[in-house]
């Protein structure tokens, strides 16, 4: 069944406590004009609380896993990068993000009586996964986790073994 694209909020969408920013004809404004206590979450690649050069780019897991990071520390270096997984780490990560903020949205609308917008984006999840090496502070030991394809963890109770059959 083939339905033809919806271009406007229609009134019967009133009822509505979340609507996703990337429908047709969402906006904050006209929300507010439809349902004053509607949540309006926004979910993107590269947003975040502030505009910046890549805020209206599209991307998906691999493209946010290379801008965070993510792949070089796996692959050892920047010059030998490796995807993590292969489920989508960094949209399984924002994702579970993205419905905490519209439950954090939904809390705070209970709380207050006003309505929220809902942000979160793929990077915003890249970002959170990589906050453990992002700061430094006197006395911190080095970054120096083990990385790359041959690292097997960090000490004997956070590591793999290598069995017969396979890892452990």
């Amino acid at each position: 069944i083939r339905r033809p694209p919806r271009t406007t909020l229609s009134s019967s969408s009133a009822a509505s406590d979340v609507y996703k920013r990337q429908e047709l004809g969402v906006t904050p404004a006209n929300i507010k004009n439809l349902n004053p206590r509607a949540i309006l979450s926004h979910f993107d690649a590269y947003g975040g609380p502030n505009p910046g050069p890549r805020s209206d780019f599209i991307g998906y897991d691999d493209l946010l896993q290379a801008s965070t990071g993510i792949m070089s520390r796996f692959g050892g270096s920047i010059n030998t990068p490796e995807e993590h997984a292969h489920l989508g780490t960094i949209d399984v990560v924002s994702g579970v993000q993205g419905a905490a903020s519209v439950a954090m949205a939904l809390f705070y609308r209970e709380r207050t009586g006003s309505a929220a917008v809902s942000r979160s984006s793929l990077a915003s999840g890249g970002s959170a996964l990589q906050t453990p090496f992002m700061y430094d502070y006197p006395g911190r030991s080095a970054f120096n986790e083990p990385s790359g394809r041959a690292a097997l963890g960090e000490h004997a109770f956070y590591r793999w073994y290598r069995c017969s059959d396979g890892f452990i």
